[in-house]
């Protein structure tokens, strides 16, 4: 039961970043722009895989998502690259899955 609670609040952490910039987002700038559907199931397979992960590796991770769909135009005021953090993020969720089947 708290497995699912848990993997329910990962999901709208990850999915409220993902709408905050719903037309330059990261599923956007990959060319999967405008589906609800799309983000939902993104948002969803990233929770799963974050679910047994400390909270740590959990806050990183939607550090990295916020700082990967912000817009444009405060990402640059800063001087940051929206493209590294998602790339940080993808590392984050598919290293274990690597490592086990090295």
């Amino acid at each position: 039961m708290i497995l699912i609670a848990r993997t329910s609040l990962i999901f709208a952490i990850l999915s409220a970043t993902m709408l905050i910039n719903q037309d330059d987002n990261l599923l956007a700038r990959i060319g999967m722009n405008g589906n609800y559907a799309l983000l939902a199931a993104v948002a969803l397979i990233s929770a799963v895989l974050l679910s047994s992960r400390p909270s740590t590796t959990v806050a990183a991770a939607a550090l990295l998502s916020l700082a990967a769909n912000a817009p444009i135009e405060y990402i640059i005021g800063i001087g940051l690259n929206r493209d590294y953090y998602a790339a940080f993020l993808m590392v984050l969720l598919v290293q274990p899955i690597a490592s086990r089947l090295a």
